[in-house]
């Protein structure tokens, strides 16, 4: 693909971006599975959170140099496995990203003891069924990432919820019950 690009005949070629997102899922799949099933995935300990998210925005800022990235936190401490928690982190930030507006924003923050990844982008339609396996609402996906998400979660009893609206965004909620 990094080749196809770089002839000027393949500037913006709709299938070689249909391929190079195809092959972005799947390498996300492919991580979200080897977390999911490494025998010491729910080995933890205490982390600053906001270590991890910020390594995650980092690089989601160089993807989506568009949108706005605001972190209203420096540190918050839970008991957690590091790798575990930094694909739930990944996956929350990547669909914000990827369903996001142009200009919009992504925002993560601490409220009432809950931490919050908000974004102000397209929502979602039906909240209460995106973390069952294979439910999808774009054709984008698979259907498989927040289920993820939620297994990992349930391992490390971390309580995560969705609320969104569509046309204004979705704020995705983890509640750490240590």
């Amino acid at each position: 693909i990094k080749l196809l690009e770089s002839k000027k005949d393949f500037t913006n070629n709709k299938p070689l971006l249909r391929i190079k997102h195809s092959l972005e899922d799947i390498g996300q799949l492919h991580n979200n599975l080897t977390v999911l099933l490494q025998e010491d995935t729910m080995l933890v300990q205490k982390e600053n959170l906001f270590d991890i998210i910020n390594e995650v925005v980092n690089t989601h800022r160089k993807i989506f140099p568009h949108l706005q990235f605001i972190v209203k936190q420096t540190e918050v401490y839970a008991v957690v496995n590091r790798g575990a928690f930094k694909q739930i982190i990944v996956n929350i930030i990547s669909n914000a990203c990827k369903y996001n507006i142009e200009n919009g924003y992504v925002q993560i923050y601490m409220k009432n003891d809950l931490l919050c990844i908000e974004d102000n982008g397209i929502g979602i339609e039906n909240p209460e069924y995106i973390f069952e396996r294979s439910y999808k609402e774009h054709v984008s996906g698979n259907g498989i990432g927040l289920d993820i998400v939620k297994r990992l979660c349930e391992e490390m009893e971390i309580d995560i919820s969705a609320d969104s609206q569509v046309g204004e965004g979705t704020i995705i909620s983890l509640n750490f019950k240590d």
